[in-house]
C-alpha cells in the first residue's frame, strides 16, 4: 500500500505555525534594528552634521532595502516549504489506509460535542474522534523500565510529535472490522488455517483481543507488573501502561453517568481496545492493559464491556501506600489530596457513610478516603455474583504488593492463560530487580522501602487508615487467599525479594 511507505503527515498546522512565528520574529528584529539606527543617528548632532542629511538618508534607504529583501527571502522560503508540506498532507483516504493497514495506532480520543450517546440510544455513541500516529513499539519492548508509561512511549515516537491525525472513531472502527474480515477470508484455507496454524493468530492486520488487564490502588507495584508483562515475551506481547484512550472511554459519561449511560461507555471502551489491539505484526499475540488507578472506580464499565476478560487488582498495606503519597513537606500537592478541591461524588458518599464530611477531613484522612474509593470499587466488583450465580466474579484476582513478583508466576499462566517457561520466568525475575520507572539517570537496582515507610508513619496516617482503609484491606487479603486456594496453589509463592517498587 503506497500510503504506508511515505512519511505520515497529518494536517495539524504545527510546523507551519512554527515557521510563521520565526518569520515574524525576523521581520520584527530587522525593523527594530532600523529604529535603533535612526535613533542613534538622530541623537548625535555632530555625527549628523558631519555626514549630512543626504548620506543619512542613503544609509536608511539601504537598511530599509535590506529589511525588504530579508522579508522577501523569508516569504520565498515559506512558500517553498508550504508547497512541500502540501504535497505531504494526507487525504482522508490515505489516513484511512494507514489505519486499516495497522501502520498507525490509536493514541487518543476526544468528544467533539457534549452529546455522546448515538441515535440508537444506550450502548451506542457518536461524535468521538480518534487520534492516530505511529508508535515506536521497539522502544518499549526493548526496555520497559526506561519507557514505563504510555506517555514515555509517545515521547519516544517521532511520528507522534507532529504527524498525528484524527478520524471519526465510529466510522474507522466499522471500516477496520470490515477490512480485517476481508483479510482473514482472503488468507484462510477451507479448514480455517494458514499453513496449518489458526488463521486468527497469523493474518495481518488483525485485532488482538485483551488478554488481561491490570487495575491498581496506586503506589503498589503496578508498573512492575506492566513491565513484567512486556518483558517476559516482548515479541508476542503488547502492553499499554496507563494509556490515554481507555481511561478517557471509562470516564466519558462522567462520575455519575450524567452524560451518557454505562452501556455507552462500555461500547466505546470495546471499540477503543479493539483499535489499540490491531497489529501488523504476525508475532504479536497477547494484549495487556494497565489502567490508571482512578480508572478502578469505573471497573464496572470494563466488566460490562469485557465480561470474560481476566483482570487483577494490585493493592498494598494501607500505611505503606499512604506514606508513599504523603511522605513529603507539601501534602496538599499529593495526587491523593489534590482532588479534594472538587471531590468526586464517590468520595463524598464514602466519607458521609463514615459520619464525616469532606470539608472537615485532614489531608491524611482525605488521602485515605481517596484510596478507599479505589479499593472499594475493585472489591465490590469482585464480590458481585458472576456467571452461574457464583458468589463473586471469578474474572478478578487481588494481588498484594508483598507477593510480587512471585505471584505473577501464578496469575500469568493460570489467570491470564499465557504459559510461562524458564526463560520467561527468568526475564520476570531480572526486570523485578530494576527500578520500575528507570527513566534516564533513574535506572538503578531497586531496594525495598516498606520497613522505612512503617517506621516513619505518623499517628495521623495510621488513624486515617483505620477509619477508611483497614477493613477493605482485610477483605482484599481474604479474597486473595481464596483466589490462590481456588487455583490449587494455596497462597503466595515466596516473598518480594528483588521486587522493583515504584514511586508513583
Amino acid at each position: 500500500m503506497g500510503a504506508t511507505k511515505r512519511s505520515i503527515k497529518g494536517n495539524n498546522g504545527r510546523a507551519r505555525q512554527s515557521r510563521l512565528l520565526k518569520r515574524i520574529g525576523l521581520v520584527l528584529g530587522v525593523c527594530l534594528g532600523v529604529i535603533i539606527v535612526v535613533e542613534l543617528s538622530g541623537g548625535s548632532g555632530r555625527r549628523r552634521r558631519r555626514r549630512g542629511p543626504r548620506n543619512l538618508n542613503s544609509e536608511l534607504f539601504k537598511l530599509r532595502r535590506r529589511a525588504h529583501d530579508a522579508v522577501q527571502q523569508q516569504q520565498q522560503e515559506q512558500d517553498a516549504e508550504d508547497e512541500e508540506e502540501e504535497s505531504q498532507i494526507l487525504t482522508k483516504e490515505q489516513k484511512i489506509d494507514l489505519v486499516l493497514s495497522a501502520s498507525v495506532h490509536l493514541v487518543g480520543i476526544e468528544p467533539v460535542r457534549h452529546q455522546i450517546e448515538g441515535s440508537n440510544g444506550p450502548g451506542s455513541y457518536s461524535g468521538i474522534t480518534g487520534e492516530f500516529c505511529k508508535l515506536n513499539w521497539a522502544a518499549h519492548k526493548e526496555s520497559p523500565s526506561s519507557t514505563p508509561m504510555f506517555r514515555d512511549l509517545v515521547g519516544k515516537s517521532p511520528d507522534c510529535k507532529s504527524n498525528s491525525f484524527h478520524l471519526d472513531l465510529n466510522e474507522i472502527v466499522a471500516a477496520s472490522k470490515r477490512h480485517d474480515e476481508d483479510v482473514m477470508a482472503d488468507s484462510t484455507l477451507a479448514d480455517g488455517t494458514i499453513d496449518g496454524i489458526d488463521a486468527s493468530l497469523l493474518a495481518v492486520p488483525r485485532a488482538i483481543q485483551p488478554t488481561g488487564v491490570v487495575f491498581h490502588e496506586s503506589r503498589c507495584g503496578s508498573t512492575l507488573v506492566a513491565n513484567s508483562l512486556a518483558a517476559f515475551d516482548p515479541t508476542s506481547n503488547r502492553v499499554y501502561s496507563e494509556s490515554a484512550p481507555p481511561i478517557a472511554a471509562l470516564r466519558i459519561c462522567g462520575d455519575t453517568y450524567s452524560r451518557c449511560s454505562r452501556a455507552t461507555a462500555a461500547a466505546l471502551l470495546r471499540d477503543v481496545m479493539h483499535m489499540m489491539g490491531r497489529t501488523d505484526d504476525p508475532n504479536e499475540r497477547n494484549l495487556f492493559f494497565k489502567i490508571q488507578s482512578v480508572g478502578t472506580r469505573f471497573i464496572d464499565v470494563f466488566t460490562e464491556a469485557f465480561p470474560h476478560t481476566p483482570y487483577m487488582f494490585v493493592y498494598r498495606d494501607p500505611v505503606q501506600v499512604m506514606m508513599s503519597h504523603l511522605d513529603h513537606a507539601h501534602m496538599e500537592q499529593s495526587n491523593c489530596v489534590r482532588p479534594r478541591k472538587d471531590p468526586p461524588k464517590i468520595v463524598v458518599d464514602l466519607v458521609e457513610r463514615h459520619g464525616k464530611s469532606v470539608t472537615e477531613l485532614s489531608h491524611e484522612e482525605y488521602c485515605a478516603a481517596h484510596l478507599a474509593s479505589i479499593c472499594d470499587s475493585a472489591l465490590g466488583e469482585m464480590k458481585r455474583p458472576g456467571d452461574g450465580g457464583s458468589d463473586g466474579n471469578s474474572m478478578g484476582w487481588p494481588v498484594n504488593y508483598q507477593d510480587l513478583p512471585d505471584k505473577l508466576y501464578e496469575v500469568i499462566p493460570h489467570h491470564f492463560g499465557v504459559p510461562l517457561g524458564e526463560t520467561e520466568r527468568d526475564r520476570i525475575a531480572q526486570i523485578s530487580g530494576m527500578y520500575s520507572k528507570g527513566r534516564g539517570n533513574k535506572a538503578h537496582e531497586w531496594k525495598d522501602d516498606s520497613e522505612r515507610k512503617e517506621e516513619r508513619a505518623t499517628d495521623a496516617i495510621r488513624g486515617a487508615c483505620k477509619i477508611f482503609l483497614d477493613e477493605t484491606f482485610a477483605e482484599l487479603e481474604g479474597r486473595a487467599a481464596a483466589a490462590a486456594a481456588a487455583d490449587g496453589r494455596g497462597g503466595a509463592i515466596g516473598g518480594n525479594e528483588g521486587f522493583a517498587g515504584e514511586e508513583t
